[in-house]
């Protein structure tokens, strides 16, 4: 059979590429816009940042979205902003969280959004796992979500890839444990 036009999906990027012979026609890239609401903790942010950075999904923009935070506390973005496409946005007043996710809203570009607390972080590969979810579902999904974890552990929480998966507290105290063992 002679294919003149073929599609391939390539999941590291979530490219969906249609080529013709060796000519490339169309490329969409999916993009995820990360509104980021901030209001203090520095040490917070710096691990929030560096979950981002870590992140295996790359077509990400972060917007950062300041309320009544001391200037000196974004020093610290100048470690980000050569790996990661950050915007900062400032709030007048102190106006409270729905508000700067809301300004995120209207600034995003993105293709999806994703609302992370600057005092959270992500597992390295979620961005990656909800974009697949996003692309099996042929793009039409409005909403992907998914469930998350803690351990008393720093940076310890892990995104549950199975969405049935339960855990009571005396589970987790248990693996708390386990994870401090082993």
């Amino acid at each position: 059979a002679n294919l003149d036009l073929f599609s391939r999906k390539c999941y590291n990027s979530l490219a969906v590429v249609t080529v013709k012979r060796s000519n490339i026609m169309e490329v969409e890239v999916m993009k995820i816009s990360v509104i980021v609401p901030h209001h203090r903790g520095e040490d917070y942010l710096r691990d929030c940042l560096d979950s981002l950075k870590e992140q295996s999904y790359r077509e990400i923009e972060i917007l950062l979205i300041c309320d009544q935070v001391p200037s000196d506390e974004l020093n610290l973005l100048s470690d980000y902003t050569s790996e990661l496409d950050i915007k900062v946005f400032h709030l007048e007043g102190k106006t409270g969280v729905a508000a700067a996710r809301n300004l995120g809203l209207r600034k995003a570009s993105g293709d999806y959004i994703y609302f992370l607390d600057s005092d959270d972080y992500l597992y390295s590969d979620t961005l990656e796992v909800l974009a697949q979810a996003a692309e099996d579902g042929g793009g039409e999904d409005d909403i992907i979500y998914g469930k998350k974890k803690h351990t008393w552990f720093h940076r310890n929480t892990y995104f549950l890839r199975n969405l049935e998966e339960e855990d009571s507290e005396e589970d987790d105290a248990s693996s708390d444990t386990d994870s401090e063992n082993g």
